[in-house]
């Protein structure tokens, strides 16, 4: 995937975990337009903020942040860092509120990471959830 991703003129600095576990998997269901996802987060929810810390240089020379609330589940004190950046830096950072449960569950949460965030992305679903909340 590394290389595949160099040829697009992507750096990917993906983080692989020490103990060998794989990356997550999530299985889809889609039926005429409804859909349903069984999700196994796998390494996705081992994400030390360590490595964020090992490759802010990175992060130092993005023009752009695109984050999800989905890592949330993976790795909040990581996301804030990202987001305070963004904000600090004057770097535009998009913010996807991913899915309804994380809205219910993770406001608090997902409150603190828009507050960083330029630009909103979320489905309808996920809108009159945060609509109510």
């Amino acid at each position: 995937m590394e290389d595949q991703t160099k040829a697009c003129g992507v750096n990917g600095l993906f983080y692989k975990c020490e103990d060998g576990t794989n990356t997550g998997t999530c299985g889809v269901i889609l039926h005429n337009k409804e859909r349903t996802l069984v999700a196994d987060l796998a390494a996705s929810g081992k994400y030390p903020t360590q490595h964020l810390k090992d490759n802010m240089d990175s992060l130092n020379n993005a023009k752009l942040i695109y984050t999800s609330a989905f890592f949330i589940t993976s790795n909040p004190e990581a996301l804030m860092m990202v987001a305070k950046h963004a904000s600090e830096n004057d770097v535009p950072m998009g913010f996807n509120l991913s899915a309804v449960f994380l809205i219910q569950f993770e406001l608090k949460n997902v409150m603190a990471a828009l507050e960083h965030a330029d630009y909103v992305f979320c489905n309808e679903d996920e809108a009159a959830a945060f609509g109510t909340s």
